[in-house]
């Protein structure tokens, strides 16, 4: 499974096991997980959370009976727990002006400044999530022709073109602002702290002011910033949305935002046909006679 996959499912079944009495799994009962899966409810987590879990707690019985710790006896209580019908939300998005707008409030008069425009630049240009941004590899970009190799989600590789927005700004993040990030042992405080932050970034495309390779979290919390200082609201998954919701807006085929976004099944991509069908309610509304 995927590296995020893994964590989610080892946290998840920590979160189980330490309400437990005696931490022991294999005394387990479909209705004990039902009361867990209950308090997870009143403590505020959604249909689409519940549902994660349960997944993550069938993966935890398997794993039992494989290690045969007692599991067997009882089965896979978690089987018996039905999945929540998850309702599909329609993304929250930013209007083409505010994209715009977050955008400008990132200064630019230094070398993480450079970064930041750099990469959110392509983060929407491209409509890359997260993960994707931090696995880039200098080698990942091709400036000549204007096209970024992506890893996306089951290791599924895709080719996605640049714009020549997000190639500018890439060009001059990579023309001078990346070296002045690449500083070993700055801030690092030990030797075996250098060593970690550095670790594996050779080559990464974004880099951290310590030098190391830019993290989810880091991004995160950068975005967060400018798009407080912008006035807005979202996260920087809103930037992968918008990316689809104007390509569809301008005229793009779903088939083909499909294959920019990296979906296997196009029935996630159709998510977005719904958010720019209520943009045309809106439209009809505000300015048709009988709207």
């Amino acid at each position: 499974m995927a590296e995020l996959t893994v964590n989610a499912y080892t946290a998840e079944a920590k979160r189980y096991l330490l309400q437990l009495d005696d931490y022991e799994p294999s005394s387990g009962d479909a209705q004990q997980l039902v009361d867990y899966l209950i308090d997870r409810q009143l403590g505020g987590v959604d249909a689409r959370t519940v549902a994660k879990s349960i997944s993550a707690l069938r993966a935890l019985f398997r794993f039992l009976a494989t290690e045969e710790r007692g599991a067997q006896a009882i089965g896979n209580p978690a089987d018996a727990l039905e999945r929540p019908r998850a309702t599909r939300r329609i993304p929250r998005v930013l209007s083409i002006v505010e994209v715009e707008r977050l955008l400008a409030t990132i200064q630019t008069d230094t070398a993480p400044g450079v970064r930041d425009r750099a990469l959110f630049e392509l983060i929407y240009a491209c409509g890359l999530r997260v993960s994707e941004a931090v696995g880039l590899d200098i080698g990942s970009v091709r400036l000549d022709d204007g096209s970024v190799r992506v890893l996306g989600k089951g290791a599924r590789e895709r080719i996605v073109p640049l714009g020549d927005v997000a190639a500018t700004w890439l060009a001059r993040y990579l023309r001078s602002a990346r070296a002045k990030l690449r500083r070993p042992g700055i801030r690092s405080g030990s030797p075996a702290r250098a060593r970690q932050a550095l670790s594996g970034a050779e080559n990464a495309l974004f880099l951290n002011q310590r030098g190391g390779r830019l993290s989810r979290k880091g991004i995160w919390k950068r975005f967060n910033e400018l798009i407080t200082r912008a006035g807005l609201a979202g996260k920087v998954h809103t930037l992968r949305h918008s990316f689809a919701t104007h390509l569809l807006s301008g005229g793009a085929d779903l088939r083909s935002v499909q294959e920019l976004l990296g979906h296997a099944d196009i029935t996630t991509t159709q998510i977005y046909t719904h958010v720019d069908r209520d943009d045309l309610k809106d439209q009809h509304r505000r300015y048709h006679p009988h709207g």
